[in-house]
């Protein structure tokens, strides 16, 4: 067989290969369709009636595409979305519905211009995940099931830093992880160590290190956040703490809260540390601008914060458990009486130092009398605060020793 026969017979071959291709991704894209028909409960159910807002499909769209495809592979897929919305095999449904569909053309031919490089697909992928990230904290606030929520959490924070290594300016992602690493840290590492102290104190020491490590995390994506924000606020909070935070406005309060928190913790489980904890008037700074700009903030948080930090600043004054009471009564009003944060923060912080063992014990059972079903966004920490209020419980001797 000559050379050029073989060639011709090859080319036949590889022409009837690409055909079969094309024919099993048609069925498959068409099977697609009618299963999500079938799925929805309506056989003859428009395209457009699947995804009420095409607007948020694109973009969703867009986002899928360009982390999972190379760039010049972007504009193919978005002109084959184009095609199906307007010019496929669904043609003759869409044509009673014409006007919704070259909207949703006209939306996918949108996200392809402003999607034409491969630097602004990525960009614009990588921050719109980020957007999707930091939404989505709350879905975690209703969950009954603190375990779970805790096995879960270590792949949701790495996922936000696997994003901020690709977008670190993103403001509402830096908060994210800085409230993540936080709550984690708390609820799941630095509670988990004082429950090991009788038992393990080797382990308990190695779970407060832990613990303290997540905090200086937090700190460092929060103060990374206000620098965007503010720029030189992380050089002059070393300086003049005061003057330092004076130009954050009152969309900053949720990093200025967290990134405090972050580093009250981190100082609290440092005392062996003389430089950090020197650096405790920026906690103090960060904190009173939060306060400043919205004590109501995280609806009580900031006023939980003070009752704990009241009692542990150096130097204890006679009036601070007088001090730590008041903002204990106004979380309590803020709060409505079904959050169990503030209850198990002036138990531990107050009832102690003042040897009230009866006021200890009052609050306590009532934050395991609370009905967690009544707020569900608050349902996963006041579990985490009943079973902290149990084991405060379980220590009561030990507290109360006379």
């Amino acid at each position: 067989m000559h050379s050029s026969q073989l060639g011709a017979m090859r080319g036949r071959q590889a022409q009837a290969l690409g055909r079969q291709r094309f024919k099993r991704r048609t069925k498959l894209m068409n099977a697609t369709e009618q299963f999500l028909r079938q799925a929805n409960g309506r056989s003859s159910r428009r395209l457009q009636d699947l995804l009420p807002q095409p607007r948020a499909f694109a973009k969703s769209c867009a986002c899928a595409l360009a982390l999972l495809l190379p760039g010049s592979f972007v504009v193919v897929a978005l002109l084959w979305l184009y095609r199906r919305c307007t010019l496929g095999a669904m043609r003759p449904r869409l044509a009673r519905c014409s006007t919704v569909c070259k909207r949703s053309g006209a939306l996918v031919l949108l996200v392809l211009a402003a999607l034409a490089s491969g630097c602004s697909v990525r960009n614009y992928a990588i921050n719109s995940v980020g957007d999707a990230l930091a939404a989505s904290g709350s879905g975690f606030g209703s969950d009954d099931d603190p375990e779970l929520v805790g096995a879960a959490a270590p792949f949701s924070l790495k996922l936000m830093e696997s994003v901020l290594a690709e977008s670190p300016n993103h403001r509402g992602l830096l908060l994210a992880a800085t409230q993540g690493f936080v709550q984690y840290a708390y609820a799941y590492v630095e509670l988990k160590a004082d429950e090991l102290e009788d038992t393990d104190l080797k382990a308990a020491h190695e779970q407060r290190e832990r613990a303290r490590r997540f905090y200086l995390r937090a700190r460092n994506y929060g103060l990374h956040g206000l620098e965007v924000a503010v720029p030189g606020v992380t050089k002059a909070l070393k300086t003049d703490p005061a003057n330092a935070v004076s130009k954050a406005g009152s969309e900053d309060v949720g990093l200025l809260y967290w990134t405090g928190v972050a580093w009250a913790a981190a100082i609290s489980l440092s005392k062996d540390d003389p430089f950090l904890v020197a650096e405790l008037p920026a906690v103090e700074a960060l904190v009173g601008r939060a306060f400043a700009l919205d004590e109501t903030f995280d609806r009580g948080g900031l006023h939980v914060f003070m009752i704990n930090y009241e009692m542990s600043r150096a130097g204890l004054s006679a009036g601070a458990p007088a001090r730590a009471r008041k903002h204990f009564a106004r979380a309590v009003d803020l709060t409505e009486g079904m959050h169990a944060a503030p209850y198990v923060a002036f138990a531990e912080a107050v009832c102690i130092a003042e040897r009230n063992r009866a006021e200890f014990q009052r609050l306590l059972r009532g934050v395991l009398a609370l009905d967690v079903a009544k707020k569900p966004e608050w349902r996963l920490v006041n579990l985490v605060m009943q079973r902290r209020a149990r084991w405060l419980l379980g220590r009561i001797e030990k507290f109360f020793a006379d």
